[in-house]
């Protein structure tokens, strides 16, 4: 089997930390390392990411100081050992075949990068529904939407080596222009999306996402800026992105109409 190593920031994530890294002690796929990056948290994350340490598989690293989420994946990413790297932010949750039926797949197609539908819950672990992906993407689609979840991906170091995330990338925006980047710069990479719903997304009343006009300037200024698109190509983008934003935020498909397994 080949390692997976999986990034996961933490700063003040002592509510749901625990939960996310049960999610992995879980995982049908044992072959994998986990890499905790305390961003400086000022409640219990570090006491109870330790509580873990037993197993050698995770290791805890501290950050010197406060940088963001965009710094501490990076800084896990760069002491990655596996083959694949693997993302899980602190409060989201991982199905137990998560990693199973992902790296199969990425062997059986070849693909570069995998992503796969999840669940989209609240903090009352309310479920709002459910987000499907398609099963191919290339850099034209992405820039018209955003299909991948960022707990959702993993990609191989083998083809196209460690990538970061761009500290000059928006926040809360990071993930979509490092797709981004490895779709522009490995044309032939291939991106595949697995349709089964293998990760519970935590959607928080008064996260970054909630303010819809600072995401879409954000969104603009990644067309503009990070990608150098002009005016008017950026425009035709940006209305599909209002679109597809639009369905994928209020006309996500019932839980029961998809996939009946509880949180």
């Amino acid at each position: 089997m080949d390692l997976v190593t999986i990034v996961t920031p933490a700063y003040n994530a002592a509510a749901y930390l625990p939960a996310t890294i049960e999610s992995i002690l879980s995982q049908t796929y044992p072959y994998w390392e986990l890499l905790i990056i305390d961003d400086c948290s000022t409640d219990d994350t570090v006491k109870v990411a330790s509580t873990f340490l037993g197993d050698k598989r995770i290791r805890l690293l501290c950050q010197s100081m406060n940088q963001g989420a965009i710094s501490a994946r990076n800084r896990g990413i760069s002491e990655a050992r596996g083959q694949y790297v693997a993302f899980l932010d602190s409060d989201d949750l991982w199905r137990p075949s998560k990693l199973a039926v992902q790296i199969d797949a990425m062997k059986q197609h070849r693909a570069a990068l995998s992503f796969t539908s999840y669940r989209v819950f609240g903090s009352s672990e309310m479920v709002h529904g459910v987000h499907i992906v398609p099963e191919r993407v290339n850099y034209r689609d992405l820039l018209r939407t955003c299909s991948i979840g960022c707990s959702t991906v993993v990609y191989d170091v083998n083809q196209i080596g460690k990538q970061y995330f761009d500290a000059e990338a928006p926040p809360a925006r990071e993930d979509y222009a490092l797709w981004l980047k490895i779709s522009r710069s490995f044309p032939k990479a291939k991106f595949y999306g697995i349709q089964e719903v293998l990760m519970d997304y935590r959607k928080h009343e008064q996260g970054n996402s909630r303010n819809k006009l600072e995401m879409a300037r954000r969104q603009w200024y990644i067309y503009r800026n990070v990608e150098h698109i002009r005016i008017f190509p950026s425009l035709y983008y940006f209305v599909n992105y209002m679109w597809y934003g639009m369905r994928k935020h209020y006309f996500l498909p019932k839980l029961k109409e998809v996939n009946n397994d509880r949180l």
